[in-house]
C-alpha cells in the first residue's frame, strides 16, 4: 500500500493552498466593505454640512423640491400663482418685481464666493465646524507629469485649497468631496494623481492645511468649485 496515498487531508499541499486562498478572499471582502462604508460615511458627512448663515435658503429649496416631487400638479399651482402676479397693476408689479430682485441677489451673495474667500461649514450633529478657503483654480501645466494617465488634450486643473478647523472634534478629510465645473457647467473628472501630494486623512481641532487636488480639463477655464452647499467662482 502507499503510504502516500494515506495522508491526513491537514498535510496535503492542496488543501492549505485552498485554505490559505480562501482567508485572502475573505480579507479582501472585509476590506473592501470597510472601506466602501467609509466612503459612504464620509459623503453622508459632506452632504449634511452647512453654511451656518443659509441655512433657511436651503431649507426653503430642500421644501420646494419636495413639494415638486410629491404635490400632484405642483407645477400649474406655480404656474397659476405666477399667472396671478402678472396681473397686478403696474405699478405693483414693478414693485415685487424689485423687491424679488433684491431677494435673489442677496441670495446668489450668500451661496456663491470669489477665489480667496473663506467660508465657514458646520455640521451639528457631531460638532464638526470648518472654514473652507479655495484659494485657487486654474491650468497649470507644472502639473501635468503628475496626472494619472490622462487622454489627449487634458490638461491639469489645479484646485488650491486651504482648510481650518475650528470645532471640537477632528474632520475626516476626503479631497472627492470638492467638484469642480468648467466654463460650461461640465463637471471636471477627478484625477487620482491627487494622492501623489501630501494628503491628511484628517484635520485635526484647531490645524490649518493648504492642499492642491488635479482635476483633468478640456479647456482653460474660468473654472468654479463646490464643496458642500458654496460654490467658489
Amino acid at each position: 500500500m502507499n503510504n502516500k496515498d494515506n495522508k491526513p487531508f491537514f498535510k496535503i499541499a492542496w488543501f492549505w493552498i485552498s485554505l490559505s486562498s480562501i482567508l485572502i478572499a475573505i480579507i479582501c471582502l472585509i476590506i473592501t466593505t470597510v472601506n466602501t462604508s467609509k466612503s459612504a460615511a464620509l459623503k453622508k458627512k459632506t452632504s449634511s454640512m452647512s453654511q451656518s448663515y443659509s441655512k433657511a435658503m436651503s431649507f426653503n429649496r430642500d421644501f420646494e423640491k419636495y413639494l415638486d416631487k410629491n404635490v400632484p400638479n405642483y407645477s400649474s399651482y406655480v404656474s397659476d400663482a405666477v399667472d396671478s402676479v402678472l396681473n397686478k397693476t403696474k405699478n405693483d408689479y414693478s414693485d415685487d418685481d424689485e423687491n424679488a430682485n433684491d431677494t435673489a441677489s442677496s441670495s446668489s451673495e450668500e451661496l456663491s464666493y470669489s477665489f480667496g474667500k473663506a467660508v465657514s461649514f458646520n455640521n451639528e450633529s457631531d460638532d464638526t465646524n470648518i472654514d473652507v478657503t479655495i484659494v485657487s483654480a486654474g491650468i497649470d501645466e507644472n502639473y501635468s507629469s503628475q496626472l494619472n494617465n490622462p487622454p489627449t488634450g487634458i490638461k491639469p486643473m489645479v484646485v488650491t485649497i486651504k482648510m481650518k478647523n475650528t470645532g471640537n472634534s477632528a474632520y475626516e478629510f476626503n479631497p472627492q468631496e470638492f467638484n469642480a465645473y468648467d466654463s460650461e457647467g461640465n463637471t471636471l473628472n477627478f484625477d487620482s494623481g491627487t494622492y501623489n501630494n501630501t494628503m491628511p486623512s484628517s484635520v485635526n481641532v484647531g490645524q490649518t492645511v493648504s492642499i492642491k487636488i488635479f482635476f483633468d480639463a478640456k479647456n482653460d477655464g474660468p473654472f468654479s468649485v463646490t464643496f458642500a452647499d458654496g460654490t467658489w467662482k
